[in-house]
């Protein structure tokens, strides 16, 4: 084959088809990706984040921390400021199960004017697949959150005269596969990271357990290039403040949730995290940097709660005093090193699957902890346990 014809080959696919229809993949570099707002979630997916120009699929029980991880992931595209000029991201968020909590967003840190985030309410599938289609068209959002696959209902269900006894077999299933297709070549064209959230059904097999499966068919699970399993494991007990009396009681105030990747088409699948979910605030960012750090060998929790470094300096007793001490973004960024070490949680990506798969270091701000009341124990059960709450 001569290179003359080559290149000839090249300027007529390009002319016709676009400078970007061949690619070079020595050229495009390590795929990017937006912080979830945990590092131990962060660690698990293995691109420090979840993907640009990839859908990834959040699914799992109620009240398991789908919402809190897309939001608190949107909260990152709105501060990355090498989007739209220095401006930050725009997030457009579907919001097919009417529930946008505006204070909540406001406690996980989400910008909530028009130049970051977007919100529709759309009454029909097609509305919202609409409404995606056209702002990604017009290169208007860096990241859309559909939440949720299971309460999108279609044009014909929604109609007046539809009868709510009357069944179609597989209707939600072929709208979705329909709608994926088209909407998956933009979301790569734009470089979006799309977020599917899913609710889990119980599939009766006659003379077989009873499974457990996600609404939508199977087209989400082909097309994500990244699917997370949200689990509540255990309940965190503590001081509830009421916003009406002001008094504190004693009561549940938090989960611990388990994230399992099940799919990864970017990195290792099958990376596990558990967070500490704080009602009302998020992540408990703290908790997972003493958790890593555990994890590396390079802090030790004693018996009575006493955190250490694997030199033997104290840095504080339990969760909630590290937690106070972390306001100071000195001590927050000791913290940050001696848990993490050198080079932060890039570094341990490196070691961990050979090559650059950040684009930046994490910034001390992505550790900065949530303002979150005291807790006090964790309420434990065969499934989890905590050495340093």
């Amino acid at each position: 084959m001569s290179s003359s014809a080559y290149k000839e080959a090249l300027n007529i696919i390009h002319a016709e088809f676009g400078a970007d229809s061949l690619m070079d993949l020595l050229k495009v570099g390590s795929h990017p990706s937006f912080s979830t707002g945990s590092i131990l979630i962060d660690e698990a997916t293995g691109i420090g984040g979840l993907p640009r120009g990839r859908s990834t699929e959040l699914y799992g029980v109620e009240s398991g921390g789908k919402t809190t991880l897309a939001w608190q992931t949107a909260a990152s595209c709105q501060r990355d400021k090498s989007l739209n000029n220095g401006n930050g991201g725009r997030v457009l968020m579907l919001d097919y199960e009417q529930a946008t909590d505006l204070r909540y967003l406001r406690q996980l840190g989400v910008l909530l004017d028009a130049e970051h985030l977007l919100v529709s309410q759309p009454a029909t599938f097609e509305e919202g697949m609409r409404i995606a289609q056209v702002m990604l068209d017009r290169h208007c959002i860096d990241m859309l959150i559909v939440d949720s696959v299971a309460a999108m209902s279609s044009q014909k269900e929604m109609d007046p005269d539809y009868e709510i006894t009357s069944t179609e077999v597989g209707s939600q299933s072929r709208l979705m596969a329909q709608s994926i297709k088209r909407l998956n070549s933009r979301i790569a064209g734009e470089n979006c990271c799309a977020i599917w959230i899913n609710q889990l059904r119980n599939k009766i097999n006659l003379g077989r357990p009873a499974s457990e499966e996600t609404p939508g068919g199977r087209a989400l699970k082909f097309y994500a290039s990244m699917r997370i399993e949200l689990r509540k494991i255990s309940s965190v007990k503590g001081k509830r403040r009421s916003r009406v009396t002001g008094a504190e009681t004693e009561g549940i105030v938090g989960i611990k949730a388990r994230c399992t990747v099940v799919k990864n088409k970017l990195a290792a699948p099958y990376g596990q995290a558990e967070v500490l979910v704080t009602f009302g605030e998020g992540f408990d960012n703290i908790y997972s940097l003493i958790e890593v750090g555990r994890q590396l060998g390079r802090l030790k929790v004693g018996k009575t709660g006493w955190i250490s470094t694997a030199a033997g300096e104290t840095i504080g007793r339990g969760i909630i005093e590290l937690r106070k001490k972390a306001k100071d973004p000195v001590f927050q960024q000791e913290l940050y090193q001696a848990a993490l070490g050198p080079g932060g949680l890039r570094a341990l990506l490196d070691v961990a699957y050979g090559e650059n798969v950040l684009e930046a270091e994490p910034t001390a701000s992505e550790t900065e902890p949530v303002p979150a009341e005291d807790l006090i124990t964790d309420q434990e059960d065969e499934t989890a346990s905590s050495p340093h709450l």
